[in-house]
């Protein structure tokens, strides 16, 4: 289905632009790696699929992760051999719920209606892991609107790749690429501040 897309954005006289929605779990093997805040930036090698406890059962994203991963490589390529025609911006988005997406029901578990009881060090770890990956619903629209109408003149390449969270305190992941490329200013932080 990727390919076909931008297969489709190459040949066309008129589509000048695909955003590319992949996940955080492109990265997901940095889970355990303790890693400074800001260090997980877009120029380190993949990490593909994370794998994580809920405190009820271990999940294994890397399937998912792989097609993913699958699609960023077809948008890089696509963009190489287009001549520039067509711009590429993948997103590695954060983690984002159905609904209000309050920060308060983000838990290891994944989802707001399976939160677990159980507390102890390892699902702590992994609960803070995806708080701090946590992309606001506003954070979201200006993030894709960015990515959409941002001129690529100052892009080193056809193709770029951002991570998409929230302004999130302490998180290690990078948005120095998604606020230089798309003027990406999120207003939101998972430990407080505003949200909508």
């Amino acid at each position: 289905m990727t390919h076909h897309i931008c297969q489709a954005a190459k040949d066309s006289s008129t589509l000048r632009r695909v955003v590319f929605a992949s996940s955080n779990h492109v990265m997901g093997r940095y889970k355990d790696k303790n890693l400074l805040a800001g260090e997980l930036n877009t120029e380190l090698e993949v990490g593909v699929g994370t794998i994580w406890h809920t405190g009820h059962i271990e999940i294994d994203s890397t399937i998912y992760a792989t097609s993913k991963f699958s699609g960023e490589r077809i948008c890089k390529v696509t963009g190489k051999i287009d001549d520039g025609q067509t711009s590429f911006v993948i997103i590695r988005v954060g983690w984002c719920q159905p609904g209000l997406n309050s920060p308060s029901t983000l838990s290891a578990a994944g989802t707001p209606t399976k939160m677990s009881d159980q507390h102890d060090s390892e699902l702590a770890h992994t609960t803070q892991w995806f708080q701090n990956m946590w992309l606001s619903n506003r954070d979201f629209l200006h993030l894709f609107d960015s990515a959409i109408k941002t001129h690529s003149a100052n892009w080193p390449d056809a193709c770029i790749t951002v991570n998409g969270m929230s302004d999130n305190t302490n998180m290690v992941w990078n948005l120095d690429s998604a606020r230089s490329y798309l003027n990406y200013m999120p207003e939101d932080n998972v430990r407080g501040g505003h949200q909508i």
